[in-house]
């Protein structure tokens, strides 16, 4: 049998730390800059892809949790199991004495009512977040198994071994990591696509893009977005007319929706998602392709 130890590449350069369970060392210089994708990054590069998607399934279990369904759920078990029990005072005009008084004569079934509500609220939760884990764990094992290729266009443990090919280091540049005390906090990554570009324009998608989650609200995913329009006018090289910016964003997303609609992308296409049918049938949740069209004429986008 194949030891464990000889299935894993000990990279040869040494990764910067990051750990994403641990908080940014404050002893360090308060220092941001960005960079590209650089072997020293490997690891750091597949933690934030990989936290991104997290982050997301996240979103989504805080957006079903809260859905109309689950709450019309909720309040119809409640009221079939529970109402009939209650009694009901009678006599007051006072919608807060009649309150008041239907509490006093059904203590013990109020308290058994929030019991249930919350053991019930627990048990539906739990059941829908492990669909909803199933789900992006299925995109977290791909990428991870693929040593991200599928997002970097190249595998990152051939990269923190520093085995690469000068054609493989143009691919580097398409990555933009940001570094906040000497810790990648944020990173965006972006391809060409061939099968969208055309005669007048150049397609260029959005692979990935986030940051720590204690960072969404600092602009950062702002500061991405305008690195990738810069770097899809390089991919470019004046050479068509147009650039166009794309990205796939779930609906529950409405910090990234609202980011993007702030840059100037608008939503063209609007479709179910198909990755789990209970998600975007039952619950709605749409995928949704949103872009932008430029183009750069000294720095300026118009």
């Amino acid at each position: 049998m194949t030891k464990v130890q000889d299935q894993v590449k000990i990279p040869r350069i040494k990764q910067i730390d990051a750990n994403l369970n641990k908080p940014i060392n404050s002893d360090a210089p308060p220092t941001i800059f960005q960079t590209n994708l650089k072997p020293e990054y490997a690891t750091a590069a597949l933690n934030l892809s990989v936290d991104f998607i997290k982050q997301r399934q996240s979103i989504t279990n805080k957006y079903i949790l809260w859905h109309p369904f689950v709450i019309s759920f909720i309040l119809l078990i409640i009221s079939i199991i529970w109402i009939p029990k209650l009694t009901f005072p009678h006599g007051f005009q006072s919608l807060t004495q009649w309150s008041y008084h239907l509490f006093l004569l059904n203590k013990t079934q109020i308290f058994t009512i929030i019991i249930t509500a919350t053991m019930l609220i627990s048990l539906i939760f739990t059941s829908l977040s492990r669909l909803v884990e199933a789900t992006y764990r299925s995109q977290i094992d791909s990428i991870v198994k693929q040593n991200g290729e599928p997002i970097f266009n190249i595998e990152l443990n051939t990269l923190a071994q520093d085995k690469i090919t000068d054609q493989n280091k143009n691919v580097l540049e398409n990555t933009n990591i940001i570094v906040y005390r000497n810790t990648p906090i944020a990173l965006i990554s972006i391809k060409e696509s061939t099968l969208l570009s055309n005669d007048e324009s150049i397609s260029v998608i959005i692979q990935t893009l986030g940051c720590r989650k204690v960072y969404l609200k600092s602009g950062l995913l702002g500061d991405l977005l305008d690195w990738a329009m810069i770097r899809t006018e390089k991919l470019n090289k004046g050479a068509k007319p147009h650039c166009k910016l794309i990205i796939e964003v779930e609906s529950a997303d409405k910090v990234l929706q609202s980011t993007l609609a702030s840059k100037g992308f608008k939503c063209f296409s609007r479709t179910r998602l198909e990755t789990n049918r209970i998600l975007g049938g039952l619950f709605g949740i749409k995928k949704e392709l949103w872009g932008v069209q430029f183009h750069m004429n000294k720095n300026e986008k118009k």
